[in-house]
């Protein structure tokens, strides 16, 4: 989308207002990312599973598959 955006602008010409631009979209891609980006689980073994399950908070349970 960045590439996109300085394709975009700097069609006519390259100034100090497009750099900035697209310098801005390219940071604020870069920090959604890693604002979005997933961490591993606090839960490791079966026992922590259980007691997260056990507790009175709400818990998304989320299966994954390699294939």
């Amino acid at each position: 989308m960045p590439l996109i955006i300085a394709f975009t602008l700097f069609r006519n010409g390259i100034n100090l207002l497009d750099i900035i631009l697209v310098l801005g979209s390219i940071a604020a891609f870069v920090s959604i990312r890693l604002l979005l980006k997933p961490t591993r689980s606090l839960l490791t073994t079966t026992d922590a599973v259980k007691a997260a399950l056990d507790s009175d908070k709400p818990t998304l349970v989320e299966y994954q598959s390699e294939y």
